[in-house]
């Protein structure tokens, strides 16, 4: 028998119970379904209705495709496919019609257990803002913090700045966008700026793994010791982005280590061109001790005041 209105009418009707069609579907003594499906499921498995079933293939998959499901002919049945997914499999086409409703509400209720853990979650934009792996984490338009991609690191490549500062690294970038939302979550994700003095010492100290290969006029060559890369680095450009070659730099536009390392090579070279000018010893007394030089500080260690004998003249 087919699964057609009437059909269904009359069986349900042997079992003294009523089937309707409606404007929002069809009813069974005045419950509702959206499907005819739903209604010989319904009757079947909780009325103990006998209805049976006999569909075609096109049949069942248009009821399927009615409740976002897809139905494929398999070797040994048929496939059930949820956005590409395979969710069972039914030997025979009545059991496919049987079990989409079991289905559909089996998924209903997980994508309302879903929305209920989306409440707590922050509502977190991730905005790509020039198309190179370069992200700003947004909430109401407010910028809490950024995700960039550093191609020269292939073990974690992702990081995340705040103020401008690098304060965590991934190798995905799902794991960069869970970190941002629980640190978010958890408040504790604007207390990362306390450490830009912190990192800003670090990224000092850094340079001076730096080497100063070459200059061409206003470009320096620059050897990076801890990853064994070779840089660019024009201090001069009037683009930030463009002063050197490093993706710190290049992406964020930040005083990267390189140029650190390359203004305290042209600060030791032009010092070491001034000639000193030695000043007389007794000029060196009135000098603030923060003024002073080391070769200062030596020669006043060597500097002693001359011992004459004292003679007391009466008056």
């Amino acid at each position: 028998m087919r699964l057609t209105l009437k059909s269904v009418q009359q069986q349900a009707q042997t079992a003294g119970y009523e089937v309707e069609k409606v404007a929002s579907g069809y009813t069974v003594n005045g419950q509702t379904f959206r499907l005819l499906a739903e209604v010989v499921n319904y009757l079947n498995t909780c009325l103990e209705a006998p209805v049976s079933l006999e569909l075609t293939i096109n049949e069942v998959q248009q009821i399927a495709q009615q409740m976002d499901f897809l139905v494929q002919p398999a070797f040994v049945g048929y496939e059930i496919f949820y956005h590409g997914q395979v969710l069972g499999l039914a030997k025979k086409l009545s059991e496919v019609v049987e079990v989409l409703p079991q289905y559909k509400e089996a998924i209903a209720k997980y994508y309302e257990a879903e929305l209920l853990e989306q409440v707590v979650e922050p509502e977190i934009e991730f905005v790509d803002i020039d198309g190179f792996y370069n992200f700003e984490a947004l909430v109401k338009g407010e910028m809490i913090a950024e995700l960039s991609h550093d191609a020269f690191n292939s073990s974690n490549p992702w990081y995340v700045s705040v103020s401008g500062i690098e304060v965590y690294r991934s190798a995905l970038y799902c794991e960069a966008t869970d970190w941002v939302k629980s640190q978010y979550v958890a408040g504790t994700l604007s207390q990362h700026e306390a450490q830009k003095v912190q990192v800003l010492t670090t990224r000092s100290e850094r340079a001076a793994t730096i080497e100063v290969l070459e200059q061409h006029g206003d470009e320096f060559i620059v050897h990076n010791c801890e990853n064994n890369h070779y840089y660019v680095v024009r201090p001069n450009h009037v683009e930030p982005k463009e002063r050197c070659e490093c993706a710190d730099c290049h992406y964020r536009g930040v005083k990267c280590k390189h140029q650190i390392a390359v203004e305290k090579f042209l600060a030791q070279s032009l010092e070491q061109a001034i000639p000193s000018v030695a000043l007389p010893l007794d000029d060196l007394l009135d000098i603030p001790f923060d003024e002073l030089t080391a070769k200062d500080w030596e020669r006043l260690r060597e500097y002693s005041t001359p011992t004459k004998s004292m003679e007391l003249v009466a008056a």
